[in-house]
């Protein structure tokens, strides 16, 4: 891995990690756009990580209604710290599902976060 990059991490689910999709890593310059799915969600659009012609991964956001440009601006923040690894969603053993990017903005209130192929 090129040291020089941020890769960004996120799982998600209601529990840990145990199906595909639950987990992805990936650099931060793989990410494509984003746009406001819905007044409760924002969308992330990753360049595939799995292979050519591979469909692009989609992390999908919910957080406090109307957020959708400050959720935009948090993770640009994450996007282009000094990494080289900043986690967005995690699951600690044990704990319940942490969301690191809650804390660039108080008023996000990041709940979940989906990821898909």
């Amino acid at each position: 891995m090129n040291q020089n990059k941020n890769f960004l991490y996120s799982a998600n689910g209601d529990d840990a990690i145990s199906a595909t999709m639950e987990a992805l890593m990936f650099p931060a310059t793989a990410i494509t756009g984003m746009f406001g799915a819905s007044l409760t969600t924002t969308n992330v659009s990753i360049q595939a990580t799995t292979g050519a012609g591979d469909n692009n991964h989609q992390m999908l956001i919910t957080h406090a209604s109307g957020k959708n440009k400050e959720v935009m601006n948090a993770v640009t923040k994450l996007a282009n710290s000094a990494g080289p690894f900043t986690v967005i969603s995690a699951f600690p053993v044990g704990g319940p599902e942490l969301f690191p990017i809650n804390n660039l903005d108080g008023t996000i209130l990041v709940t979940n976060i989906a990821i898909t192929a």
